[in-house]
């Protein structure tokens, strides 16, 4: 049983992940669609793009260290 907790516990933060995407994602069409200038629209588009490169490079580095540790590095 103890399995299914644990399991159970994983998935809901892989939704709370997935959850942190959708609403990165949204937030990108919302900014092409705001009516504002281009420099607005670049702001907006960049402070989310902050967001999502830090989700990335960590992203990236877990599999890096996967990587490392399945060749024994």
């Amino acid at each position: 049983m103890e399995e299914y907790e644990v399991f159970d516990e994983y998935i809901k933060k892989s939704r709370k992940i997935r959850g942190f995407c959708n609403e990165r994602e949204r937030m990108l069409f919302e900014a092409i669609r705001i009516d504002t200038d281009t420099k607005g629209k670049l702001t907006y588009l960049k402070a989310i793009g902050v967001e999502i490169d830090k989700v990335m490079n960590y992203i990236d580095e877990l599999n890096h260290q996967r990587k490392c540790r399945s060749l024994g590095i």
